[in-house]
């Protein structure tokens, strides 16, 4: 792994932008084999290997959680092979996504898991960029959402990815054109101003409910939205 081999304990806030190669099997952008918590991590670097070969873990286990972390690195190997994880054996994974290319030469590869081995993985709340690699058989029976580039970009995933979560960690800088990730800020959504007709996304804090204007300090604006 680009960042630890085989994982037993904690591994968190860690991260990955070199090339990731092995010639056997569980490679992994950021650990090889997962058999614990791996949490706010990510890869930037090509990964490549034979079997077992995914953007975050090579492999991972039932003793294994895996909560928001992120690929964004091509992923290249022969059998196994996923954007996040190439081979799953009823791995809990959270709040995660891959935006990567997948090439395999082999059998059983997609977007974000190469294989659920009992297709009993719980993946929850997880996505993959639909515009850049097609979805594996074990992607679709576990409910992972492909989303294409220009949804990634434009905020809608780092606001479902943060969803509920007390601490504010997915954000992203709204018209950089970037991925969400860890350092940008956090993105609201909802209305602008009482009358706008439609939702946004925005890195400014947003009107949950549109409604009539109030004037009652009686200065010509808004007193909810300042138009």
């Amino acid at each position: 792994g680009g960042v630890v081999g085989y994982e037993q304990g904690v591994v968190s806030n860690c991260y990955n932008t070199g090339n990731v190669s092995g010639n056997d099997f569980n490679v992994g952008g950021v650990v090889g084999y997962a058999n614990y918590t791996v949490t706010e991590c990510y890869n930037t670097g090509i990964v490549n290997g034979k079997n077992h070969v995914g953007g975050v873990a090579g492999k991972a286990v039932s003793s294994s959680k895996i909560t928001n972390c992120y690929n964004i690195g091509a992923v290249e190997g022969d059998n196994y092979v996923g954007g996040f994880v190439g081979y799953g054996f009823s791995v809990a994974v959270e709040n995660c996504y891959s935006a990567c290319i997948v090439r395999s030469s082999g059998t059983y590869y997609g977007a974000f898991i190469g294989f659920n081995y009992v297709n009993n993985s719980n993946l929850t709340n997880c996505f993959y960029d639909s515009s850049l690699c097609n979805p594996s058989d074990s992607d679709v029976k576990a409910g992972v959402i492909g989303k294409t580039t220009a949804v990634f970009i434009n905020g809608e995933v780092a606001y479902l990815l943060q969803g509920t979560q007390e601490e504010d960690i997915w954000g992203l800088n709204l018209g950089s054109g970037d991925y969400p990730n860890f350092e940008g800020q956090k993105v609201y959504y909802g209305y602008e101003y009482c009358d706008s007709p439609y939702k946004k996304y925005s890195n400014k804090v947003l009107l949950e409910n549109n409604s009539e204007h109030k004037d009652e300090l009686l200065d010509g604006k808004c007193d909810i939205c300042g138009k």
